[in-house]
């Protein structure tokens, strides 16, 4: 088992085998960086369980199906809106995916022109890759290429040694080359970072706390820790996002690493740790202001005293909303939170307030369902056109959202002018325009105050 931090090397080491039912909590005495318990020599039985089993543990099918393509869009949609400034006016670099999943990012680097490769475990994955986008993928990253870029889209947290997996991808990049490296963060909202609820309904509050901090997510990183990781490594942080999906930081080669890890309070740590437990347990008792109590920044459990608790009070919600605001600011600035509030400022037929709102949430976290709703808000106040244009990429997003998004369409097509219903709309404000004064001496006079 574990007898050294992967961030400072340190063996003060202290370990919780009560907190978690199937797993023992690890966390670094010296620096705070946190972990579940693992053997190193049995890595190999690990990824033989990633070849053939992690899948059907996770989603409960080993196989892809259309879900796949659908959780892909999303992700694709925000890395390439983290990715946009890098790559603009940028051809032809050689990039390398590790744990490419279906294939799917690859495919997409590939259709703006770049050389790109990937690596996966998953047999069913790579057979999907191959045969599904046309991309062949390996086990492993070829090692005798320097790629420009190295993507690590959530895939550190299930790695052993994360300290030495950077260095070899580190070893692997041209000199100047970027690594994008993405996780869940578990130590400041209470969120999970893919954007699935922590609230599970009918599971216990120790099963949520086991599926917050799954054991397969080997490395709890917190935002200090994964920079230790990064900076320790040799790479410096050039842009760094928390909202899209977890952590995700865009990572420049250096020549050497950046000195010590700051360190952290095991033992703050360690209370976060229990916290997270104990907000569940009100959460999953009905008490959300318990809850919030002892984890302010719980969006499910604030979401849940707006819509479930306040929902007959629109004054209460609104107050509520605005306490928010002002001492959860992680909460308030989440896509999860400005989705709800959205959504009650539309039921409120408040849509200008709505469609900024909706715009926020999509801005951080593309999904097809806010898009929807800015759909909506556009119908609402007659701008139908940019209506359909906005349906039609929520479609690109979630092709089920087809029949849904074609009926507002057309909806919206029939109040947008024909050709000539708009000519003469022109024509008679362009009579109005040149007739002004003949137009205001025809204005009815009032006979008292006119005086007539």
């Amino acid at each position: 088992m574990l007898t050294k931090c992967s961030v400072c090397g340190s063996a003060e080491l202290f370990k919780d085998d009560k907190i978690h039912s199937n797993s023992v909590i690890v966390i670094c005495k010296h620096c705070g960086f946190a972990c579940h318990d693992y053997d190193e020599s049995k890595e190999a039985e690990m990824l033989e369980f990633y070849k053939n089993e992690h899948r059907k543990e996770v989603a409960g099918k080993q196989k892809p199906d259309f879900r796949n393509i659908l959780t892909t869009n999303y992700k694709k949609a925000t890395i390439s809106k983290f990715l946009a400034e890098y790559l603009k006016d940028k051809k032809k670099l050689l990039i390398g995916d590790v744990g490419a999943a279906t294939g799917y990012l690859v495919h997409w680097f590939r259709t703006l022109g770049h050389r790109a490769t990937g690596s996966e475990y998953a047999l069913d994955c790579r057979r999907m890759s191959e045969h599904y986008y046309g991309v062949p993928l390996t086990e492993e990253l070829d090692g005798k290429h320097k790629y420009d870029l190295i993507t690590i889209y959530h895939v550190l947290e299930h790695m052993m040694r994360p300290d030495a997996k950077l260095a070899k991808y580190r070893d692997m990049l041209a000199e100047g080359g970027h690594l994008l490296v993405s996780v869940p963060e578990y130590f400041s909202r209470l969120y999970e970072g893919v954007g699935t609820n922590v609230i599970i309904p009918g599971a216990t509050a120790q099963a949520e706390f086991n599926s917050y901090y799954d054991k397969n997510h080997m490395n709890i990183v917190s935002v200090t820790s994964i920079k230790n990781l990064i900076l320790m490594a040799g790479f410096s942080i050039v842009k760094e996002d928390y909202e899209g999906c977890g952590m995700t930081f865009l990572c420049r080669k250096e020549p050497a690493a950046q000195g010590l890890p700051v360190c952290e309070n095991w033992e703050a740590v360690y209370a976060k740790i229990k916290a997270v437990k104990e907000a569940l347990e009100f959460a999953k008792a009905d008490d959300f202001k318990k809850a919030i109590d002892t984890y302010p920044e719980f969006p499910e459990a604030h979401i849940h005293l707006l819509m479930r608790v306040y929902q007959k009070d629109p004054v209460h919600q609104q107050d509520y909303m605005t306490e928010i605001e002002k001492t959860c600011p992680a909460t308030a600035g989440g896509a999860m939170y400005l989705t709800t509030k959205g959504m009650w400022l539309y039921q409120n037929q408040r849509y200008p307030e709505a469609l900024k709102i909706f715009e926020r949430s999509a801005n951080l976290r593309p999904n097809p369902d806010v898009f929807m709703f800015i759909a909506w808000c556009l119908l609402e106040l007659g701008r139908h056109k940019e209506a359909v244009n906005i349906l039609n990429y929520a479609v690109m997003l979630s092709p089920a959202k087809w029949q849904e998004a074609v009926n507002f369409q057309l909806h919206a097509a029939c109040n947008i002018p024909t050709w000539d219903e708009r000519a003469l709309m022109e024509m008679n404000a362009a009579l109005v325009e040149k007739n002004k004064a003949a137009i205001a001496a025809l204005s009815p006079k009032d006979p008292v105050m006119d005086g007539i």
